[in-house]
Order: C-alpha cells, then structure tokens, then sequence
C-alpha cells in the first residue's frame, strides 16, 4: 500500500508554489493586507499578504485547475490546507514549507482515502 501511495503522491498528486514570484495585483493590497493577484505563468491567488507575499489564509489556482485553500507563511505553504486536483481528488491536511508535512488523508475519486503521516515531502509541478 505504501508502494501505491508513494507512486500516487509522485506522479499525480505532486504541487509546488514554484509558480513564479512576479505577479500582478488586480485588486486590494497585495503588499500588506487582502489582495487578489495573477502571476506569469496564469496561477491566480486570493488572500491574505505580507511583506509583499502570501501569508495567511489564501486560494491559490494554478492553470492547470489544480486549487490549495489554505494557509501560508512567507509565499510558501504552511499549515493546514487542502489540495484539490481538477479530476476529484483532493489532499486534506499540513504543510511546512512548501512540502507535505504531519498527519493527512488522500481521498480518490470515490471518497476512499487513506490517512498517514508525512514528513517533508516534497512537492513539484
């Protein structure tokens, strides 16, 4: 089961904020306060900014229709989130810099999931 997960996680489930950091705001603050902004490469966020980068709760949708509603700390993905892939798959739980980080499910197409805990794994487009 490990083995199915493991393959899973690396060739359908995979993420990254790695999405650019040049973007532009198309309404609110996106310095210091609650902003929406698009970036190069068409992923779009809404949320909650600091020092000029996601921190706090935000929405991030990536062109590929892959969306994270979650938390972030300095542009990076940290704490509780959910991943959400276009096709109904979807991954509840923490992140710590930008990696899947603590105790999460995995739930398939179907609702079958499976719980485990993670520690650094990494995260790629």
């Amino acid at each position: 089961m490990r083995k199915i997960l493991l393959s899973f996680l690396f060739s359908c489930f995979l993420l990254s904020t790695a999405h650019g950091n040049e973007f532009d705001c198309l309404s609110g603050n996106c310095v210091d306060g609650y902003g929406t902004c698009i970036y190069e490469d068409g992923a779009k966020y809404v949320g909650e900014f600091s020092d000029n980068k996601e921190n706090g709760s935000g929405t991030l949708t990536f062109a590929s229709g892959t969306k994270y509603v979650g938390e972030f700390k300095d542009g990076l993905f940290s704490g509780q989130g959910t991943k959400y892939i276009k096709d109904g798959r979807k991954y509840i739980g923490e992140f710590k810099n930008d990696k899947y980080h603590g105790v999460g499910s995995y739930f398939w197409t179907g609702n079958s999931h499976k719980k485990n805990t993670l520690e650094n794994l990494k995260m790629e487009v």
